[in-house]
C-alpha cells in the first residue's frame, strides 16, 4: 500500500522537468547526437508535470547551446517531431464506515454510514520532442526554421529565468533540484 501511495504522491507533485541532461533516475531531460557535421539530433522528454510547449522550447534551447559552442551565429531546424507517451495511474480507494447502535427495552435500534474517499483515473501525458537542426549561413527565416542562436538561446532562458548553462549544475530551481541533487 505504501508503494501506491508515494506513486501516487510522485505523480501528483507537480514539478515539472529541468533544462537537464536526461539522467538515470528518470526525470526527463535532453539527450543529443551529433549526426554528422555541425547537425544534431536532441531529444527532451518530460514528466506529466511538462508542458508540451515547454518541452519544444527546452529541446530548441539545447540546440542552440550546441550551435553556440561551434561558433554558429544562426541554425536550421530540419525536423520537429512530438511524440509524447499517455498513460493512466489508478489512484487508490479508501472507505470509513461508522456505527451506532442503542436499546430500549426489548428493541435495538442502529445505524451504519460508510463514506468513501479517492480512488479514481489520474491521466497522464508525457511530451517528448525530437528536433534535427544544422549549422546555418542564412538569414534569420522564422517560417523557414531558420533561428538566430544567440537571440534564441538568450530569448528562452529569460522565459524560464534560467541563469546558467547545464554544465553549471541547477539551473531551474525547484525542490526536486535540491532533492535530486543530494543522491
Amino acid at each position: 500500500m505504501k508503494k501506491y501511495l508515494i506513486l501516487s504522491l510522485f505523480f501528483l507533485s507537480g514539478c515539472a522537468t529541468n533544462y537537464q541532461p536526461k539522467s538515470i533516475i528518470g526525470n526527463g531531460g535532453f539527450e543529443d547526437i551529433e549526426l554528422a557535421p555541425n547537425y544534431f539530433q536532441v531529444v527532451f522528454k518530460g514528466n506529466d508535470a511538462t508542458s508540451e510547449e515547454k518541452a519544444s522550447d527546452f529541446a530548441l534551447l539545447r540546440v542552440s547551446d550546441l550551435m553556440l559552442e561551434r561558433d554558429c551565429n544562426t541554425f536550421k531546424v530540419v525536423k520537429h517531431t512530438s511524440n509524447g507517451r499517455s498513460g493512466s495511474v489508478f489512484l487508490p480507494q479508501t472507505q470509513t464506515t461508522n456505527t451506532s447502535a442503542y436499546g430500549y427495552g426489548n428493541s435495538a435500534f442502529g445505524n451504519v454510514t460508510t463514506t468513501t474517499y479517492g480512488g479514481g483515473l489520474l491521466r497522464t501525458y508525457m511530451p517528448r520532442i525530437t528536433i534535427e537542426a544544422k549549422c546555418s549561413s542564412e538569414a534569420v527565416d522564422i517560417e523557414n526554421g531558420v533561428y538566430d542562436t544567440k537571440f534564441l538561446n538568450r530569448s528562452i532562458k529569460n522565459k524560464y529565468k534560467l541563469k546558467a548553462d547545464y554544465k553549471n549544475e541547477i539551473i531551474g530551481f525547484n525542490s526536486h533540484s535540491i532533492f535530486v541533487s543530494m543522491f
